[in-house]
């Protein structure tokens, strides 16, 4: 590599790079794997700005019905309408009532627990992308005034950094999951759909690349 790239444009590239895509680079060669780990600071020692998400059960007809605020300061919070700690980055639209799921890179894993639609949101872009429900096998249960087809304490969204995709998990039962994986961008290839596979004689279902 040195005799067609000198070292410190190699390390200039490397730190244009996303972040969540060092993993895959620094698996290229042992080169590679050094000036990423001497020149990129530690993913796991940065620090992010917390992120908030409230669903509101008793709200004014001015007020979302769900919020996704990040925390600019140490300032308690008593008050989400008068404090200037925090900035709203996402709000609910109509009636909807979302509850956030998971947050990986700036993507909000949004679940509608009465309809069991799926959305992925980067509130960055503004761009919104629908991931298909899981396929049906169960009836809806009741909680309190409202029908629940998907519980969103059993589904759950993640990021691997080492292949780069997005993969949301819904859990049936205890040797039963679901799992969709989208790409890079969270956004899922055309046709994907969820699918049976067996792992450890546990039924679960996986996504055809």
């Amino acid at each position: 590599m040195d005799d067609y790239l000198p070292t410190d444009a190699l390390v200039e590239i490397l730190l244009r790079l996303p972040p969540f895509t060092r993993p895959r680079f620094r698996l290229v060669s042992r080169q590679w794997r050094d000036l990423i780990d001497d020149h990129t600071p530690d993913q796991t020692q940065t620090l992010s700005k917390p992120l908030v998400f409230l669903t509101r059960g008793h709200r004014t007809p001015d007020q979302p019905r769900s919020s996704a605020f990040v925390l600019d300061s140490d300032e308690p919070i008593t008050n989400f309408t008068t404090t200037t700690s925090h900035r709203p980055i996402w709000t609910s639209r109509g009636n909807t009532s979302p509850v956030m799921i998971g947050s990986r890179n700036g993507i909000l894993a949004l679940l509608d627990e009465t309809t069991g639609e799926i959305t992925l949101t980067n509130p960055s872009t503004g761009e919104t992308v629908s991931v298909p429900p899981p396929p049906p096998r169960c009836r809806s249960r009741r909680r309190g005034s409202m029908d629940v087809i998907i519980n969103h304490a059993a589904i759950a969204f993640g990021f691997v950094p080492s292949t780069g995709r997005y993969k949301i998990t819904h859990l049936h039962e205890s040797d039963m999951a679901e799992v969709f994986e989208c790409g890079g961008t969270a956004r899922p290839p055309r046709g994907v759909t969820w699918r049976w596979a067996v792992v450890r004689a546990a039924s679960t279902w996986t996504v055809a690349s």
